[in-house]
């Protein structure tokens, strides 16, 4: 086993090329990309401005011509989007004051996008900034926290809050 060091506690980790992109809850919330041994490369901590409250999950959106990094804050109630110099590009407040968590890119500009206060999968185009509800408590889906989209057999797995059972759902198109 190796472990990185990092300065902080860590929540949100994800791969991009080379690097890790991982949020920070504390000491100050962020969002810094590390090389493999954990130097800092880049970090989103560098205004006065305190863009972060509480940066859970992260999903990279990977085109031919883009890298958006997606990240999910529960504290603000919006998904952020970043470039792959961690400059903010847009940020999307969750409908009735959400609590984001989980979260996968799907491709097409589409992120899924996991409300815990709502209890809701919610599907947000980049594009428009529309959020549309998937799923919600009359799926039984509980108290969603974490999920990952498996684009080559159309599965999407959700577990959640004090939950003994990781949910599976095969999605059509």
């Amino acid at each position: 086993m190796k472990a990185i060091p990092s300065k902080g506690e860590c929540w949100g980790i994800e791969s991009l090329s080379d690097s890790l992109i991982v949020g920070f809850q504390s000491p100050t919330p962020r969002v810094e990309i590390l090389s493999e041994d954990g130097a800092v490369l880049n970090t989103s901590n560098t205004s006065e401005v305190q863009l972060f409250k509480h940066p859970y999950y992260i999903t990279v959106d990977k085109t031919a011509e883009t890298t958006r990094i997606l990240v999910s804050d529960w504290g603000n109630s919006t998904v952020y989007m970043l470039d792959d110099g961690l400059q903010l590009l847009q940020a999307f407040q969750l409908p009735s004051s959400g609590e984001p968590h989980g979260l996968a890119a799907v491709g097409g500009g589409q992120v899924l996008v996991l409300d815990s206060h709502t209890w809701t999968l919610q599907l947000l185009d980049l594009t428009t900034g529309r959020w549309r509800t998937l799923l919600g408590r009359k799926e039984r889906l509980g108290q969603p926290y974490g999920l990952v989209y498996n684009q080559a057999i159309k599965q999407l797995y959700i577990g959640g809050f004090r939950s003994d059972k990781v949910k599976v759902y095969t999605v059509s198109e």
